[in-house]
């Protein structure tokens, strides 16, 4: 049986874990969008060239 301390470890770590995937995915969804921007501010700046 674990002590209160070891019990106490296993949930930090899982709750750790969950937040690095939730970071993970803020990180992915902001980078998605990073792209979508530079994307369309390049589109903008090749209109004004013009």
């Amino acid at each position: 049986m674990p002590s209160a301390t070891e019990d106490l470890l296993i949930r930090i770590d899982a709750t750790t874990e969950q937040l690095r995937r939730e970071l993970r995915r803020a990180d992915e969804v902001v980078n998605g969008s990073s792209r979508n921007i530079n994307r369309r501010l390049g589109w903008a700046d090749a209109a004004f060239t013009r």
